[in-house]
């Protein structure tokens, strides 16, 4: 994926590797998979690289997201999560009560690899 040049000090990524998950659940649902998951996802990077991550409200909404958060690292995105808005129509679910039609949603975790990788080199002063 070709992103904007963002440089940040020794490193200047004009393309990047990215590692998406998707979690599609129904719109009825009282469980908030997007508040719940972040926690999680923040720890699990904290951990990979060895250094504190935080979340911040992404500063660029894409067309598709109701809400985007951003997990940093020394002011560089690693992950963002978010919600989106696009993911197309319902899902039919065959039940006791016969056919049941719901509407769905999603999250979406994109991990940048390549900058955890980055980070953790940098925590170990090893620069690529």
């Amino acid at each position: 994926r070709r992103e904007q040049d963002q440089p940040s000090k020794h490193m200047r990524l004009k393309e990047f590797y990215q590692q998406e998950f998707q979690c599609i659940y129904t719109d009825d649902t009282m469980n908030d998979y997007h508040s719940g998951i972040v926690p999680f996802v923040v720890n699990m990077i904290s951990d990979m690289v060895g250094l504190p991550a935080i979340v911040v409200t992404s500063d660029r909404l894409p067309d598709y997201s109701e809400i985007t958060l951003d997990i940093e690292i020394d002011n560089m995105e690693l992950c963002s999560i978010s919600r989106r808005k696009d993911f197309p129509g319902t899902m039919k679910f065959t039940g006791k009560k016969g056919i049941i039609e719901r509407g769905l949603k999603v999250v979406e975790i994109a991990i940048g690899l390549d900058r955890c990788i980055y980070q953790f080199n940098k925590r170990k002063n090893q620069y690529i």
